[in-house]
């Protein structure tokens, strides 16, 4: 096997594109719910619209939109919003922010690696704090400068966070909020995988009332099979309004107009008809495969995952003294791409303790993802991975 070095994580996704049973990327690939096929086969008219309504007009039926289904009336009333492509894009945006006022920022662990290598990319400061440890915190009343050094002048959260599924309950968000705006530290948030959320609460409302300053990033890429067709409302509070909406505009005059019709028609339908009949029971079925298939096997799903509803899993496997570089490049010996845990430690992957996960991805048409599992498990059953101190690579 031709010897090959990954750096990133979209390295293995793009690579997984190639492969015959991909899990590796987070994106909508599930098939398409009877429910959106009238949307499908009226395209055409879709275009048409798009000719016709004016972009601030699709722009603010897009937020409305989301913000129903994501069940916030006040982002429903906030005004101070834009709308990129793709959370990328937004996350770029933010990384311009930070780095013009020249703010040492708190990235969360673990999170999807684009996330540091944008930030750093636009040269801000960044700085690692533990997803458990800033939880636990605001949990017990322990927020104070020995969580968030008094440098910190802004936190970057992932919520529900990517890979693990932790949700931030509303006395825990509420914790991190009030303090953030006691310390005038700004809130930065990435919610691309907020519809996952079968916990949700209104989380614009506790910015708003805290007076806290903020960042909002949020994703309909990660929800609805739309081929890669997205959406990311960039939400900010207003004394970040005007460098925000001066960056922004240097990149973008607007989104495609079409896009937001689309887009906007997927969100409300999914409002009508409800996201656990058109995305969670997708994401629970394959789940149960995954998690049944694995039963048996030296592969478990991670103690912080258990309780899970992200559309992605994040598995262990460390029961047999195994590490995700070598069961990575089994399964892609087995035709499976999934993604390394470690690399999601941005700023610690080199700790022996963060080489055990893998992260797979469960919105996958039904039919392959069933034959990628069952592959998946009789790699697992005939004892294919390889145990430590055996040379892997990833790669082909």
């Amino acid at each position: 096997m031709h010897k090959k070095t990954i750096e990133t994580l979209t390295d293995i996704e793009i690579r997984g594109l190639s492969s015959h049973y991909s899990l590796a990327d987070g994106h909508a690939y599930q098939d398409v719910d009877d429910c959106y096929k009238t949307i499908i086969n009226s395209l055409p008219e879709c275009w048409g619209e798009a000719r016709t309504r004016p972009i601030p007009q699709l722009e603010f039926a897009f937020k409305q939109a989301y913000a129903t289904l994501a069940g916030s009336p006040a982002l429903a009333g906030i005004t101070q919003f834009k709308i990129c492509p793709t959370a990328s894009n937004s996350i770029d945006i933010v990384g311009a922010f930070l780095a013009e006022l020249n703010i040492k920022t708190a990235l969360i662990e673990p999170t999807f690696d684009n996330l540091a290598l944008l930030l750093k990319r636009r040269s801000v400061e960044l700085v690692s704090i533990y997803d458990d440890l800033l939880v636990d915190a605001a949990r017990h009343d322990g927020l104070g400068p020995d969580v968030l050094d008094e440098s910190i002048r802004a936190l970057f959260l992932v919520n529900p966070n990517n890979p693990t599924g932790r949700v931030l309950s509303e006395p825990e968000f509420r914790a991190i909020v009030d303090y953030c705006a006691q310390t005038g530290t700004k809130v930065i948030l990435d919610n691309s995988f907020r519809l996952h959320n079968r916990r949700p609460f209104d989380d614009y409302r506790l910015l708003v009332e805290s007076g806290v300053s903020f960042i909002c990033i949020e994703d309909t890429g990660k929800v609805f099979p739309t081929l890669d067709m997205k959406g990311s409302l960039l939400v900010y509070s207003e004394d970040n309004r005007v460098l925000m909406d001066r960056i922004y505009n240097e990149i973008f005059l607007c989104t495609s107009a079409f896009s937001l019709v689309v887009l906007e028609k997927f969100l409300s339908v999914t409002a009508q008809v409800g996201l656990h009949k058109t995305v969670w029971r997708t994401v629970d079925t394959h789940r149960q495969l995954l998690r049944a298939a694995l039963d048996l096997s030296t592969l478990e799903v991670d103690l912080s995952a258990r309780h899970s509803s992200l559309s992605v899993e994040w598995l262990d496997c460390s029961l047999a003294g195994l590490d995700d570089f070598r069961v990575c490049s089994q399964f892609e010996q087995q035709g499976i791409t999934v993604l390394p845990g470690r690399m999601f430690y941005w700023n610690s992957h080199h700790v022996p303790a963060h080489q055990h996960n893998l992260r797979v991805s469960l919105l996958k048409p039904h039919a392959k993802f069933a034959d990628a599992v069952d592959r998946l498990s009789l790699s697992v059953g005939r004892k294919l991975i390889m145990p430590l101190g055996v040379p892997a690579t990833l790669g082909s």
